[in-house]
């Protein structure tokens, strides 16, 4: 196996990805742009779709996003997906898988985790994902799993992997904690008033 060269990706690029743009053409590999419809666990995970063309991903909660692009890999060739590193940096973790498989046909979805403090904002159609290609010694046979065709973030895809998912997000956690810690400190309050009653009417009846 070895990786397609700028030179080989040039000349190959417009068959694996009919939409390509050349100036996404870094060195030897392809940044892929982001696609308008996702979901988010702040959301209750339903489809939604970019308003004012961003999408605004949460600290502590869990996405699924997609490329723009549709990727028609050829059956001898494999692709390593990734995150930019400038959008890595600020926080935003790839929890899913990092290859395609040959002859995948469809758009690829990112399962992601804003692990930073700060919400993240990303662009529709700006590039945001990265992909290499690597070729293989011999073809392999045809890709039939179930992300074959995958039009991107719908229906289906939320009913193939959320069903029945009843799953907290670090936000959620997070505010659940901080929940009982207000729940904690209202019971101390109210526990020292208490303490505080009851020592005043034990002093005043040692007085008296």
């Amino acid at each position: 196996m070895s990786f397609l060269g700028e030179k080989e990706l040039k000349e190959q690029i417009k068959l694996i990805i009919p939409q390509y743009r050349p100036k996404f053409i870094d060195s030897n590999k392809y940044e892929l742009c982001l696609g308008a419809s996702y979901c988010a666990s702040d959301s209750k995970f339903r489809v939604l779709q970019a308003e004012d063309n961003q999408i605004v991903v949460n600290p502590g909660e869990f996405y699924f996003l997609e490329t723009y692009e549709t990727v028609e890999m050829p059956n001898d060739v494999m692709g390593f997906i990734s995150i930019k590193a400038s959008i890595k940096f600020k926080g935003l973790v790839n929890v899913s898988g990092f290859h395609v498989d040959p002859h995948f046909r469809g758009k690829i979805v990112f399962s992601v985790l804003n692990a930073g403090p700060s919400p993240i904002n990303l662009t529709i159609e700006e590039p945001l994902f990265q992909i290499w290609f690597a070729k293989l010694t011999s073809a392999s046979e045809s890709y039939n799993g179930k992300h074959q065709n995958q039009t991107g973030v719908n229906g289906k895809l939320l009913n193939d992997h959320m069903s029945g998912s009843d799953n907290a997000s670090l936000g959620d956690l997070q505010k659940q904690i901080k929940d009982l810690d207000n729940k904690y400190e209202k019971v101390l309050v109210l526990a020292s008033v208490l303490v505080v009653g009851i020592l005043s009417l034990v002093f005043k009846a040692h007085l008296s």
